[in-house]
């Protein structure tokens, strides 16, 4: 059997627009990336508005159901990856019960602690708010009374000048106190 040295390339593979306009390494097309959909501010709509100008309906929808596709899959054989520890998981999940008992003690002794806390707190206030109102109380209680001992003053004085008066209505007839104005203004300062 003999062999041909020079071997004819096989016929070329018709080329499709994705193969054409894409990454090869990728097989999404250069205008569809996926990496976006895993932004935490991706807006769908705005997406979907932005490609539409330029990419058909009908190419965009296929290409959104192909990654669904793809993600499928993915899924699918992460799944089946991991399922043996999946399935593991409720045979390690047989101390938790103990753990969660262990811990709930500490947290119960917590919560009372806190509670004990909070109350020691509400009676202080209870007790800073009767204190600040029985302040008020006798503020408010001191200025009348010292009112009272002003108008106490003033009575006293009026009672002196009072006294201090002639009492005899013949001292008036003239129209002439025997206090003159200077007099009688020292005296009701005094």
């Amino acid at each position: 059997m003999a062999v041909d040295p020079i071997q004819t390339p096989p016929p070329p593979q018709p080329r499709s627009n994705t193969y054409l306009f894409s990454d090869p390494l990728d097989s999404h097309p250069l205008w569809f990336k996926p990496d976006l959909f895993l932004s935490p501010n991706f807006d769908s709509d705005s997406y979907i508005s932005e490609l539409r100008t330029f990419v058909p309906f009908d190419t965009l929808r296929s290409e959104l159901q192909a990654h669904l596709t793809s993600l499928n899959h993915e899924l699918i054989d992460l799944i089946n990856r991991d399922y043996t520890d999946f399935v593991n998981l409720s045979t390690k999940l047989v101390d938790v019960d103990s753990a969660v008992v262990r811990m709930r003690a500490p947290l119960l002794e917590l919560r009372e602690k806190i509670e004990g806390f909070r109350g020691s707190v509400d009676s202080s206030l209870v007790a800073l708010k009767n204190g600040l109102e029985q302040r008020s109380e006798a503020a408010a209680t001191r200025e009348v009374l010292e009112l009272l001992l002003d108008t106490f003053h003033v009575v006293s004085k009026v009672e002196k000048l009072i006294k201090e008066l002639p009492s005899v209505p013949a001292d008036w007839s003239n129209g002439r106190c025997k206090f003159g104005a200077k007099e009688c203004c020292e005296q009701w300062q005094h």
